[in-house]
């Protein structure tokens, strides 16, 4: 997988530090910049792909540069980020691979909405009554989002490998999609699946 550059833009160097670090555990993504808002406009000459954005509690407008991923308290600021054309609006408290998986995602040029603010946000509900995919199939596509091996996903599923590569190419077949990350991607656009 290619590797990933991202600008992380807060108010709080403490947060900000906190967030590289983080993402700085992945092996394909790299950050090049820690910008406070003040500075954000600089996020243009850094050439990422994708701006981590702290939302703070004060009200401030999205920083200029490239597609933003929001983390945000609650979901009223999240609706009115999607309204003013951030990408992505997650929960602070997101664990490392939804983070990973909503960047990559959003770096792909889909919109992606954290499952707590979907109920908040018009338009951003699931379709959970498509029956396009098994549940199995359901079950295996937000592993396949992660990165995961079929090996490391029959491991979780305590399911043989063999079965995993069944699903995982009835899967592909059922959406169309020629690639898992093209799999992924088709299956956000269906509404299958929330990053």
């Amino acid at each position: 997988m290619a590797e990933l550059s991202v600008v992380i833009v807060g108010e709080d160097a403490l947060v900000r530090h906190g967030l590289a670090a983080l993402l700085s555990g992945l092996e394909d993504v790299r950050v090049v910049g820690l910008l406070a808002p003040a500075e954000s406009e600089a996020a243009l000459g850094l050439g990422a792909a994708v701006t981590l954005w702290d939302v703070g509690r004060a009200p401030t407008t999205p920083p200029e540069g490239p597609p933003l991923v929001a983390l945000v308290h609650d979901a009223e600021r999240a609706a009115e980020l999607l309204a003013d054309g951030v990408r992505g609006v997650l929960s602070r408290d997101i664990e490392p691979a939804r983070l990973h998986a909503a960047i990559r995602a959003v770096e792909a040029g889909l919109v992606v909405v954290d499952p707590s603010f979907v109920e908040a946000i018009p338009g951003a509900r699931m379709n959970e009554d498509d029956d396009t995919l098994t549940p199995r199939e359901r079950e295996i596509l937000p592993y396949i989002a992660r990165g995961l091996s079929n090996g490391a996903i029959a491991k979780r599923l305590h399911i043989s490998e063999h079965t995993i590569r069944f699903h995982v190419k009835s899967l592909l077949a059922k959406l169309g999609a020629g690639t898992r990350t093209d799999a992924v991607v088709r299956a956000a656009r269906l509404g299958l699946m929330t990053l």
